[in-house]
Parts: structure tokens; sequence; C-alpha cells
């Protein structure tokens, strides 16, 4: 199949290898225990293992999350990844003021020691190895934005986050569109976008429903920018990547601009490298 230079720069970059990791630590954890584990169909290795990590956290079965955590460390498990699921169950809570149960199951995690909520849209997840995370509720926090809380009613938000943040520039003007290498389970990286409000120094991230001071966001998610867009320009910049690459239509305008300045980036360098051979 002929792949554009975008499209081979994207599947280059979000590769399947935390799957095949997975799946090892799967492989592992139920040759050691001789679990009689019951799976949805279709589910991958990474829901599959989460779903028996969920499972062990909700009965306690202590022996076995520790040996689930080591196994986890072995294979160089990306320990923030904690927090960061922590801070979507939460954010999903269809009453955010009923958390006893998801909260009691957070707490079993090796890494979190503390989670507080005001009762209303802000929650602190509190580690001793990672320190503190203040996250709103991006939901509340625009309760009074029709167009905006409208959106987060009609849509789902996990896994749209170049959507959302691009439907967040035609809200915000002023405010800026990133678009970033983020870090995942283990060693695998996928591109991510959300929205930094200048005002506020905060990042909107509507896949996560939360609202996070920008350095403790990056802090967390480990983001490296690829592409950052005052929200006004995105749709010039968004013509000169399409007039200048063969992206497939149905790509999201954010990704296809931070693939587009991937490759020139890509492009730079090695004629960087020719003009040092010569």
């Amino acid at each position: 199949m002929f792949l554009d230079s975008c499209s081979k720069i994207f599947y280059d970059t979000e590769t399947d290898l935390d799957e095949k990791i997975f799946h090892t630590v799967l492989k592992e954890f139920l040759e050691a225990t001789d679990l009689d584990c019951k799976f949805e169909n279709n589910m991958t290795f990474i829901q599959k293992v989460k779903t028996i990590q969920n499972n062990l956290m909700r009965n306690l079965e202590y022996e076995y999350i520790n040996l689930l955590s080591e196994i986890l460390t072995k294979y160089g498990y990306n320990m923030k990844y904690e927090i960061k699921d922590a801070i979507f169950d939460l954010s999903n809570l269809e009453k955010p003021s009923k958390n006893k149960s998801a909260i009691k199951s957070i707490l079993t995690s090796p890494i979190i020691q503390d989670v507080s909520f005001d009762g209303k849209r802000k929650f602190i997840i509190s580690s001793s190895k990672y320190g503190d995370f203040t996250f709103e509720l991006a939901s509340h926090y625009f309760k009074r934005n029709k167009k905006i809380s409208t959106y987060i009613r009609k849509n789902e938000l996990p896994g749209y986050c170049h959507q959302h943040a691009y439907f967040l520039a035609k809200v915000f003007p002023d405010f800026y569109a990133i678009t970033s290498l983020c870090s995942y389970y283990f060693k695998d990286i996928y591109y991510h976008s959300y929205t930094y409000d200048t005002y506020n120094n905060s990042i909107i991230d509507l896949c996560y429903n939360s609202i996070m001071s920008k350095e403790k966001y990056y802090s967390l998610f480990e983001a490296k920018d690829i592409s950052v867009i005052l929200n006004k320009d995105i749709d010039e910049e968004l013509l000169i990547a399409e007039r200048n690459t063969n992206q497939p239509k149905a790509r999201y305008e954010l990704l296809k601009i931070a693939l587009y300045k991937q490759y020139l980036e890509k492009i730079e360098s090695e004629q960087k490298t020719k003009n040092l051979k010569l």
C-alpha cells in the first residue's frame, strides 16, 4: 500500500510495541497465578491487563496486585499512567460527588497516596513519588458556556483529542492549539492535541474532561511539542499543509498540520546531513 510522506511519519511514530509488551505481561502474570480470567470479545491486551488490574484493586487482592505491579515494572511500565488513568476515571464519573468507590480503587495504586475533592469541580491527586496534581472538571468549569457545555454533553470525549482542540479553537481564537508527542504505557509515544489557555497558563484537555496547570500537565504527559498554533491562525496553516501534502481528507485538521511540520523538519534534517557529507 502506498503511503504519503506524512502518513509514513505517522505510522513510524505510533507503533504497536506497547500492545506486544502488554501481551508479554499478561502471559507472564497468568502463568504465575493460574487465575481464570474472563475477557470480553475484541479486548486488546492493554484492556485485558487493565481489567485484571481494576478487578484486583476492587477486590483488594494485594498479593496479586503487587505481583502484577512487579511484572509491569520489570518491562518498563510508565507509572505516571496510574495518575493519568486516575484523572480519566474521576473526570468521567457520572456524578463526581459519588466517587467513593473510584477513590478506593485508585488508592490501591502504589504511587497514589491521597485523593481529595472539593465537592464541586476540583480534584487533587497526591503522589509521594511525583507530587500533587490538581485538576478541574471542564464540564463544570464551562457549565455556563452553552456552546462548550452542549458539545461536552453531546460528544464522546475519550479518544477524540484533535477534534476537541479544533472545536475549542473556534471558541477561543486567542488561545493556542498544541499537538505533542506524549509518552504511552511503556515505550510507545502517541500524538495528542489539547488547548493552551494563555490567560490562566493552563491546559484544557476534553479527552480527560479536565483543566490543569501547564507545568503539571507537561510533567504528567511528558509532552514534546510538534505544533503550537494560535487558534485564529489554524485555518491558514491547514490550507498550507493541505496544499503541500497528499494526506487523507478524513484526517483531523490539527494532526495534518503537525505531520506536515514533522515532514518539513525531516526534509531539513536530511538536507543538513547531505550538506555535511559534501
